[in-house]
């Protein structure tokens, strides 16, 4: 090859470099400013006005019927009020903020900030509000029942018995430990609703930190982390555990520590 060819050769093997360089920075660059970046989905939704568009357009279309009334958990809430009634219960800024968190979730663990995509929503807010929109349509019935002009739902809540006259409260017969633990340190053994000195004993054994959590089930349901608890549990209220109630069932081996359990005691 002549030095006039190697040099033609030369340059254009150079341009043909250069260029793909650029084009390397220019798709990182882009890559880094939109698909590895929370900020882009983010305001993508927020231009879009996605989250009013949810109860504008999605939520009012009749094929999204079953899911709107699953978010009012069946409360007789009537049709013509419906929409307004879910932004009570789901505002738009609180479904903003949950996908924000799952954006930032993902995001992180492309960019290898996270060693694992775990997702998890934090349901306290929507079940606050659940809580709030029941008193609402409810308070009037509750305060006829207690014969008082004021509900107390709290009280409710723990004595009041079912529609039927076999229907009882179980916290008539029974009591129970706490359920609101965000980490498995958290759990203790202390009197909850209905007291101490009942026949009947409910151990809750779940993590509530957000919705319920996978990661604490595979930890709290193993057979002799229940086994200990349980243990731990009989000693300080001195009354044997009949239920035992946890999240994730096919998570760790609960069955097998209440097998054991019945075992013993039959």
């Amino acid at each position: 090859m002549d030095p006039v060819t190697s040099r033609r050769w030369l340059r254009f093997l150079a341009f043909a470099a250069a260029a793909l360089c650029t084009l390397v920075v220019t798709v990182a660059a882009t890559a880094r400013d939109t698909v590895v970046s929370a900020a882009f989905y983010q305001s993508v939704l927020d231009e879009e006005s996605a989250y009013d568009r949810l109860y504008d357009q999605v939520l009012v279309d009749p094929r999204a019927a079953a899911v709107t009334r699953n978010l009012l958990a069946g409360l007789p809430v009537p049709e013509a009020v419906l929409t307004s009634n879910v932004k009570l219960v789901l505002p738009p800024e609180t479904a903003r903020e949950l996908t924000h968190e799952q954006i930032d979730a993902v995001v992180g663990y492309l960019n290898g900030d996270r060693s694992s995509l775990v997702l998890t929503v934090d349901l306290r807010p929507v079940l606050t509000n659940i809580n709030d929109l029941a008193q609402i349509y409810f308070g009037d019935l509750v305060a006829a029942v207690q014969n008082r002009p004021e509900p107390d739902f709290d009280a409710f809540a723990e004595q009041a018995d079912g529609p039927e006259a076999w229907y009882r409260n179980f916290y008539r017969y029974g009591m129970e430990t706490p359920f609101a633990f965000r980490s498995p340190d958290e759990m203790s053994c202390v009197p909850h609703r209905g007291g101490t000195g009942k026949r009947l004993f409910l151990l809750n054994h779940f993590i509530t930190a957000s919705g319920g959590s996978r990661l604490d089930a595979g930890k709290v349901n193993a057979r002799q982390y229940v086994l200990d608890r349980v243990q731990l549990c009989e000693r300080e209220r001195g009354s044997p555990v009949n239920f035992i109630a946890i999240d994730y069932t096919t998570i760790g081996d609960a069955r097998a520590a209440v097998d054991a359990l019945n075992a013993r005691r039959d």
